[in-house]
């Protein structure tokens, strides 16, 4: 071994790979977001910027709308969630869908 350096010191990618999974660098690397404080904000600020699609995921609007999938399902038990549609196998909500949801959402406080 050269003087200087340990088994246990690991660099690059070594660095990186762990049985635990991967370090919180190669996390932040990852996910911009777990990087610098605050960097969760302009994600979403930049996300809100881009065109809106015509129709999204259950977990792409549960993100855009903050809640968990959790909340979502259990507001479709309980005929509270937006409409749905199925398209080769998926489920999405049209951009109709989501904005008639919000507008239900907001009268019902």
């Amino acid at each position: 071994m050269e003087p200087g350096s340990s088994r246990h010191h690991r660099t690059g990618l070594a660095a990186q790979l762990s049985p635990f999974g991967p370090t919180q660098d190669a996390r932040s690397a990852a996910n911009p977001s777990r990087a610098v404080p605050g960097a969760a904000l302009r994600v979403a600020e930049e996300r809100a910027r881009q065109p809106p699609s015509a129709a999204c995921s259950i977990k792409e609007f549960c993100a855009s709308h903050s809640i968990s999938r959790a909340l979502y399902y259990l507001l479709q038990n309980d005929d509270l969630g937006p409409r749905e549609m199925r398209v080769r196998g998926r489920v999405l909500i049209s951009a109709e869908a989501a904005a008639q949801w919000r507008r239900r959402m907001e009268g019902a406080l």
